[in-house]
């Protein structure tokens, strides 16, 4: 195997696994969201939110180590606005 499969293959093998844990902290902000009361004045969990970023993040800085540009160009703006909600 040569060193370009490995790596697609260990990028998907980590991607799959970032995916599946931004996918959890999606369903958990889904059931915060449908659990607001009606004045809809709690703060989500900083924790959640900064978690959702940082497998953002890292499926970014992997995606671009590889050289797989479609992944970055439609990207940006989900973590985008997952880093403005993290600062405030």
């Amino acid at each position: 195997m040569n060193s370009s499969k490995a790596c697609l293959g260990d990028f998907l093998d980590e991607s799959g696994q970032l995916l599946d844990r931004l996918n959890g902290k999606l369903l958990q902000l889904d059931e915060w969201v449908q659990s607001l009361d009606d004045d809809h004045s709690q703060r989500c969990d900083d924790q959640l939110l900064n978690e959702m970023f940082r497998s953002a993040h890292s499926l970014k800085g992997l995606s671009a180590m590889l050289g797989l540009t479609d992944i970055n160009q439609h990207h940006p703006q989900g973590r985008e606005r997952l880093r403005c909600r993290t600062q405030g």
